[in-house]
This record gives structure tokens, sequence and C-alpha cells, in this order.
């Protein structure tokens, strides 16, 4: 039997020679487990899909990671072609765990097929299903990605999934950000379902942050806005993309996040925000408290007017604040479907802690681990700063202008 890594090894070396692991349903929990023996499943891929997760993405992103996106400075430098390979690589990861399969039903791959076909997205897939047994059209979906040389294409290819192009749309969608946490001392985790997002359920007003940027945007357009090609353009952006942010552990230390454009608006410094003039939104869509870590790339064109693979984007990397830091852990503890990994368990304590104490809003029980913690002797006190953190994940005041804004967005919805 294959051994076959959802969450490549070149990534858990980020975190450390070995790792700890802790098991949501038998509440193990696990010291300095070999890399070989966490966050895989014999036979999971067929072997040319692993053979192509080789040979076609990982050792090339392996190589932007270590040489580029994860180098000790406050700023960073990547060209178009890695850029595209990036993409790629965190769509993937989000298919291609265990996971991810299991949510590949008749039901949910016919919903897709239904999505795709309408606007904006316009794809209609040719592939013949009614012989395909779930896990082979999961596979057929890795491999269209792998083998698409930029998602921005992958609609125009022959073998290409409705469910594949309804993520590479949104992926394509975001622009990207790195985010570290060396300063604030909060270590991220690995989760065994490849990615998160700002749109859980365990933030009680989640359900009104689409909503509440799509109000806004549509009150742009219908008061003909002198700029509102600008606007519409993010309004389709947001039917493709309506999460916040999608957010990729990469180290103990470091995130890729992709954004939603939504937040370019808040970003002086953005080249279209800039040449337009916007005023930032009278909007707080988001429990992230630092917006500036929102702030887009610049980048540097070699053919002015043409994109060239040899394009350069130019990043900065945002230093989250412990608050921020263990939000964005709050989501992921969230999201993890059986098993959490991690480098050092008092390097993740005040994410556990605060976790703990949101009480009725926290969609997964860590007591057993947060128990463990206080065996260990580590700091296990909920102080008053982590109280408060833990009521700004669930508490959000909402103005009269977000209310008319949600308003306007859900009689748009009703037909009104």
């Amino acid at each position: 039997m294959a051994n076959h890594h959802y969450v490549p090894r070149f990534i858990l070396r980020n975190f450390n020679e070995k790792i700890s692991i802790f098991n949501l349903k038998t509440k193990e929990l696990i010291f300095n487990k070999n890399l070989r023996n966490v966050f895989q499943e014999n036979d999971l891929y067929s072997e040319d899909i692993e053979n192509m997760f080789n040979r076609v993405i990982e050792n090339d992103v392996a190589i932007v990671l270590r040489n580029k996106i994860l180098v000790d400075s406050k700023h960073i430098e990547i060209t178009r072609k890695e850029l595209i390979l990036l993409r790629k690589f965190l769509l993937l990861q989000m298919f291609r765990t265990n996971i991810g399969l299991s949510g590949f039903t008749k039901d949910m791959i016919n919903k897709y097929r239904l999505i795709a076909k309408e606007p904006p997205i316009h794809f209609n897939e040719i592939m013949e299903i009614s012989n395909l047994n779930d896990r082979d059209y999961w596979l057929a979906t890795l491999k269209c990605i792998i083998e698409c040389d930029n998602l921005t294409n992958l609609k125009t290819v022959k073998t290409a999934t409705a469910i594949a192009v309804c993520f590479a749309e949104g992926y394509n969608s975001g622009y990207m950000g790195i985010w570290d946490s060396s300063e604030c001392g909060e270590e991220f985790i690995v989760m065994d379902q490849g990615m998160t997002s700002e749109h859980e359920k365990s933030t009680p007003d989640y359900m009104y942050k689409d909503a509440m940027k799509r109000g806004y945007l549509l009150e742009k357009l219908e008061n003909n806005h002198p700029n509102k090609h600008i606007y519409a353009k993010m309004f389709i952006e947001n039917n493709l993309f309506h999460e916040n942010f999608y957010f990729h552990s990469i180290s103990k230390n470091r995130i890729i996040v992709l954004i939603n454009p939504f937040f370019r608006l808040y970003n002086p410094k953005d080249a279209e925000v800039n040449k337009y003039k916007f005023e930032p939104p009278n909007i707080r869509p988001t429990n992230i408290y630092d917006l500036s870590i929102t702030e887009n790339n610049s980048a540097s064109y070699k053919n002015q007017g043409n994109y060239s693979l040899d394009d350069v984007f130019k990043y900065k990397i945002k230093q989250l604040s412990l608050r921020d830091a263990i939000y964005v852990n709050a989501l992921t503890l969230d999201r993890i479907h059986n098993i959490v990994g991690f480098s050092e368990l008092k390097n993740i304590r005040r994410s556990l802690i605060t976790y703990n104490h949101i009480g009725q809003y926290r969609l997964k029980n860590y007591d057993a681990l947060v128990e463990n913690i206080e065996q260990l002797g580590y700091n296990s006190h909920l102080t008053n700063e982590l109280k408060l953190y833990a009521k700004s994940f669930t508490t959000q005041i909402i103005t009269s202008d977000e209310i008319s804004y949600i308003k306007k967005f859900i009689e748009l919805m009703e037909g009104k």
C-alpha cells in the first residue's frame, strides 16, 4: 500500500521535524509523531494522480515556499508564474484531503453542475458522470486542476469538472496576502481540511457578512456612482468569492491568505482605489480587527499593458496582533474534522483557551486538550485579555448603515 499525504511533508516540516497531533474523536494527544505517519492515508489517490502531485506541483511549490514565501524578510517578491502555481496548489489543498473526498456526493456534484451553468461562470460540464462513482469524479477534479496551465483557463479545458471551475473562479477572484505571527508568539495549526475561511457558524453574524458587502456595492450601482464599473466588477467577484478570506497555513508562523476583492477598498495605496479616489466603506464585514493587514500587493510589469509570466508581485509580510492570530486559529479549530496538528502545545494554548470560552458558538470541543495544557504545567489561565478576545469573536455591533445594506441585498434576493 502507498502512503499518500494530503498535507505534504514539505509543509509539515515548516512546523517541526516531528509534529504533535490531537484526535477529536478519541481525545488522544500524541507528541512528536514522525511526519511519515501524520495527515496521510494509504492509497488515497490513484498512482497517476500521486505522481502528478509530485512531478507537476509539489516540487516546484516547495522551492517557491523555501526560497521566497518563508524567508525571514519584511518584503518578498514572486513572479506571475509562481503566483499561478501557488493558486493551483492552494486550490488543490482544499480538495485533496480525505475529508474533501467525502464531500463528493452525487447531490454535491449535481449542485455545482447547475451553479456552473449560471452567470457569471457560464460553464457547461461535458463530462459524462452517470457511470462515475464519487471517488472517480473527485480524482477527475484533482487531475483537471493539476493539468491546467492557469486556473483562469480551467473552464476551457474539456476535462474540467464543474466543481473545480466554480472554486477556481473564487480562488482567482481573491488577491493574496502573507500573514505572520512571529512577533505575537502564537503559532498556527495544521488542519485536516486543507483550508479554512472567515464564514463560519462560530460567529453569530456570519450569514450577514456577505449580504453587508453586496448590499454596499449594490447601493453604489443604484446611485450611478461615477466609477460604478469597479463596483460592478467587485459585485460579480463577490458572487464567486462570498467568504472574506481563505486561510492556508504553510508554517507554524506563516499563512497564505486569499482576500476578498472587497477589502481593496480599505486600502488607499491600492493602485485602482487610489486612481479613482474611493472612500473606505462605512461597514465592517469582518471580525479581523486590524484591516491594514489586508493591504494589496504592488506589481511591476515586464511589458506595460501586457501580462507576462515574468511580471513581479511585491508583498509586505503582515504581522498579526495576538488577537487576530488567535482569531485565525479559532476559525481553523472550528473547521477541523478530526485531527489538529501543531509544533508545540504551549504555543497554541492561548488560542485553545480562548476558543473554549466562546461557549455555544464553538463547533468543536477541545476540553480534553485544554486539560492537557493544565496537566503539563503550562499557563492555562483565562486572562481578562483572552475573555475580551472571545467576546469580540462572537459579538459585533451592527450599525444602521450596515443594516440598510443587508436589507437592500435581501430585497434583491427576494425579488422586491
